[in-house]
């Protein structure tokens, strides 16, 4: 590639090379305007937020996102992710929520529910549901909360007040104790 260089694409459709040594920005090609393209089309540049730019046979290649329509995204920081810099989240944690968030987002794995109702061919009502699941509780406390109950529930019976039940249940901790002294399991 290019030793001692760094390239960047941004939300508003800027390619910068930077310095490795310094920062400084060596380099800036702007995407974000019309372009002659081979078959005659019109061309238009966009917003870069996906891959980065790959480098091959001394060309640099970007992947420009042109889902938005021919809309540009604000030019902000890196770090904000495109958020516009209100003065309520500039200097606060939430400020940084949503960088976090687009980071987690794989691991979280947030679920989303979006309900449009129609009559008439016109919308009456737009519903939103987002749920960020709890996979620890999910995944691991609920099959141990489970396997604790159902332990309690064959204890609950050992424990009915029948002398019987609790002459099995004492023979049966003996035996269970003789065998881990005997496997040397208890000293």
């Amino acid at each position: 590639m290019f030793p001692g260089v760094v390239l960047s694409g941004t939300n508003d459709g800027t390619v910068r090379a930077y310095s490795t040594r310094d920062g400084s920005v060596l380099w800036e090609y702007n995407t974000n305007r019309e372009f002659q393209t081979v078959n005659g089309v019109k061309g238009r540049g966009g917003s870069l937020s996906g891959p980065g730019p790959v480098v091959a046979g001394g060309l640099v290649f970007v992947a420009l996102r042109l889902a938005r329509g021919g809309h540009v995204a604000a030019s902000s920081p890196v770090w904000a992710s495109g958020q516009s810099l209100e003065p309520a989240l500039r200097w606060t944690s939430a400020g940084f929520t949503k960088p976090v968030r687009l980071v987690l987002e794989g691991l979280l794995r947030p679920e989303r529910e979006i309900t449009v109702s129609t009559e008439g061919g016109i919308v009456q009502s737009v519903r939103y549901r987002g749920r960020v699941p709890l996979l620890i509780e999910e995944r691991v406390y609920a099959p141990l909360t489970a396997g604790a109950l159902r332990g309690a529930a064959i204890a609950r019976r050992l424990q009915s007040g029948r002398l019987g039940i609790y002459a099995v249940y004492l023979t049966g901790l003996l035996v269970g104790m003789l065998a881990c002294v005997r496997l040397g399991l208890f000293g």
